[in-house]
Order: structure tokens, then C-alpha cells, then sequence
């Protein structure tokens, strides 16, 4: 039988290439297959595998377009059907595989050739073997020894990590809440980097805030246009992202990837750079530095996302929602949980509206509460902190209505 070959096909920002890159070695080395490594010098990342990583592996440069009628014997794994367009090839996704026995039958006992390009780790891959790639990677000397002298000498001691994701993806921290953040926890140190240099001279006002020094950030493409204004990129793939990463600040990114990758993360953008620092400070960090305990804060926008994908249990929604409910001044956090009520069914359902009830209770707003209440006991009439409660606020409203 002929011996599959893979084509590991790395495009997209540095956190999406270190996806493909480590699950693709992790088939490469489970497999014991032949590979070569495509790492495109483009708009979304103009650094050569070369200026990252220290290891001598067989690496092409070769874009989608350059590759476009080349691939007609190779079974095709993509991210996306823009890729196979692109190419003029069937869509075939990367993730529709059950496990790694399930890849090995559909896939490669065939013997063919494989064009594997994803830009999310697909699951069917087991995390071990993930981590142990992860653990094996190797950056060049430059960048891991501007880790490094940062780390002792800027911030000293453990600290905590705020990524900060703006231009064409505007998630994760608000510059508010960053504040809220420095502010509140005045005796613990902060490193901070985003892609945007006002977010980290924002951030880094704080005296205990400290960010790295960059060369370059990331450069809209047209001057005049939106961050998300439509563009083409070098391959005439259409997107919403008006970016383009020069050399330079992917090399700072990078950096900033591992320096974050030593810190205890605030929070969870969802953002692949973020990901990928926080799986590299478990599975990669080289300089054995200790993190601090973990803050518990929860900034709005990363939990709306959880709420609207359904990734938050209701539980933790609830004591989110408490501690949320401390800031008088934001009216937010009740509008969101609130519209959660759609989504939710049988108990989750109660203990939602119970919840409810009880903010309203706190906020004297006594009708909206009853009628949390009686919707509560329309479904469960026999509960009985529901039952004493409704009790309570009937005897509150007869008392704001007989004055």
C-alpha cells in the first residue's frame, strides 16, 4: 500500500497557523507520515516560518494560488469552503472525523496524498497529542530571549495576563473594565498587549500595568476603510478584514503570545491568540514561572458570547450575574441574563426566573418580581422558597400601595 504524505497548510493569524501547524504535526508523528509544511508569506502574516521557530523542518511558501490545480490526487481537509474555491476543488471539512481511527479508515487507508488546512484544532484529535507538540516546539533564540529578559526584569514577580483583541475582532476586555480591573486590584501586577498600540497605552496608565514595547502593530490594508471593510487578500479570497501583519509585528506578537503564555489569563476572549497563550503556558513554558491565584472577574463581552453560543451553565450564570449585579450602574448583565430565559427549559428555567425574582426584589421593583414568581409557581406550585418569597412581596406591595 503507497505511504500518505501530508501537505500541512498554514495560513490566517499566528494563533490560527499554530493550529494547523500543531495538529498537523500530531497526525504527522502519530502516523509516522511524510509532510512538508506550507506557511504562506501574506497579508495575515508576513514573518517566514524561519523568523519564528528554530527548528529545520521542510517548509514551502507556496500560496493557495500557486497550488491551485496541483492537488487533483490529494484528499482535501479544509477549514472552510473560501479555501476550496480557491483551489477549484470539492469542500471537505477537517473536523467530520470521530477520532483518530475514524481518520485512519476514511483517510489514509486509501494511500493518498493529503491536503490538510485547518485554522481550529479539529477535535477528533486527541489534546496528548496536541500538548506533546506543543511541548516540542522550538522558537527562534531572538524571541525566546526577549521573553525571558522582559519576564525578570519588567515584571519581576507572577502576574496576571490581559489580551486585549481589537481592529478586525473586537472581543474580550473592554478598556473600562481593564480599568475597573487595575484599579480594584492595585496589588498585583498586570501585563497587557493587544493589537491596537492605544488599548496598551490605556491599559499601561496603571502603574501596575506594564506592556512590551513594539516595533509594529497591525496596519489596516486602505488607509480610509473600516478595520472590517471588505477586502481581497494576495489569494483573491474575499473577507471582512481590512489588516495586513508585516514581518515585524508578527515577530512581536509571537513574543507577546509567550510572555502572556507565563501569566494567569483574566478572563476568556475566545480569540485563537489567547487560546494558544494559555495552552502554552500549561504545555510549553519554558522558564518555570509561577502564576498567581486566578481573579474572578467577568468581563461582559466574553460572557455575552457564552451566553449566545449556550456554553454557560446556568449556575454559573446565576453567581456571574451576583456578582455582575454589584455594579449599580451597568444595566447590561439583567438585560442578559433575562434574554436567556428563551433559551432555557425545566429547572434551569426556575432557577433562572428565581434569580430574577430576586434582583428585582433588591431593586424595590416588587410587581416585576411577583410576576417572576407566579411564573415560577404556574410550573411548580408546590416549591417553597418561591411560595415564602411571593408571600413576602404581596405583603411589600400591599405596603407601597397603602401609603
Amino acid at each position: 500500500m503507497t505511504r500518505s504524505q501530508i501537505i500541512i497548510y498554514c495560513d490566517g493569524g499566528l494563533g490560527n497557523r499554530l493550529n494547523a501547524l500543531l495538529s498537523g504535526m500530531a497526525i504527522v508523528h502519530f502516523f509516522k507520515l511524510d509532510y512538508i509544511i506550507h506557511w504562506p508569506v501574506n497579508q495575515w502574516c508576513a514573518a517566514e516560518y524561519s523568523d519564528i521557530f528554530n527548528a529545520d523542518a521542510n517548509v514551502s511558501t507556496e500560496s493557495l494560488t500557486s497550488l491551485k490545480g496541483q492537488l487533483s490526487d490529494h484528499v482535501m481537509l479544509l477549514h472552510d469552503s473560501i479555501a476550496s474555491d480557491t483551489l477549484s476543488v470539492p469542500f471537505a471539512s477537517a473536523y467530520d472525523y470521530h477520532s483518530l481511527d475514524d481518520f485512519n479508515e476514511k483517510i489514509l487507508k486509501s494511500g493518498k496524498s493529503l491536503f490538510f488546512y485547518p485554522a481550529l484544532v479539529p477535535q477528533w484529535i486527541p489534546e496528548a497529542l496536541i500538548h506533546a507538540q506543543m511541548a516540542g516546539l522550538s522558537f527562534t533564540p531572538y524571541i525566546t530571549s526577549e521573553v525571558e529578559t522582559f519576564i525578570r526584569s519588567t515584571l519581576k514577580r507572577p502576574f496576571h495576563g490581559l489580551h486585549l483583541r481589537r481592529t478586525d475582532l473586537n472581543i474580550g476586555l473592554t478598556d473600562l473594565e481593564v480599568f475597573k480591573i487595575a484599579q480594584g486590584k492595585s496589588d498585583c501586577t498586570f501585563f497587557v498587549c493587544s493589537d491596537d498600540p492605544q488599548a496598551e497605552r490605556l491599559a499601561s496608565g496603571h502603574p501596575n500595568v506594564f506592556s512590551r514595547s513594539k516595533s509594529s502593530y497591525v496596519q489596516k490594508k486602505r488607509d480610509g476603510d473600516d478595520w472590517l471593510a471588505f477586502s481581497k487578500d494576495e489569494d483573491g479570497r474575499s473577507y471582512h478584514g481590512n489588516i495586513k501583519r508585516d514581518k515585524a509585528s508578527v515577530i512581536d506578537g509571537a513574543i507577546d503570545m509567550l510572555i502572556l503564555a507565563h501569566s494567569q489569563i483574566v478572563g476568556f476572549s475566545g480569540s485563537t491568540f489567547q487560546t494558544m497563550a494559555r495552552n502554552l503556558g500549561q504545555y510549553w513554558s519554558k522558564l518555570n514561572w509561577e502564576k498567581p491565584e486566578a481573579l474572578e472577574v467577568f468581563p461582559m463581552r466574553e460572557i455575552q458570547r457564552q451566553i449566545e453560543h449556550g456554553l454557560l451553565p446556568i449556575r454559573s450564570l446565576i453567581h456571574i450575574a451576583n456578582i455582575w449585579y454589584s455594579d449599580r450602574a451597568n444595566s447590561l448583565p439583567n438585560q442578559l441574563v433575562t434574554k436567556m430565559l428563551n433559551g432555557l427549559k425545566g429547572d434551569d428555567y426556575l432557577q433562572l426566573l428565581f434569580a430574577l425574582a430576586q434582583f428585582a426584589d433588591r431593586d424595590e421593583n416588587f410587581r416585576l418580581a411577583q410576576l417572576y414568581l407566579e411564573e415560577i409557581l404556574k410550573h411548580s406550585p408546590q416549591l417553597a422558597d418561591p411560595v415564602r418569597m411571593l408571600e413576602n412581596i404581596s405583603r411589600k406591595l400591599s405596603g407601597s400601595e397603602s401609603r
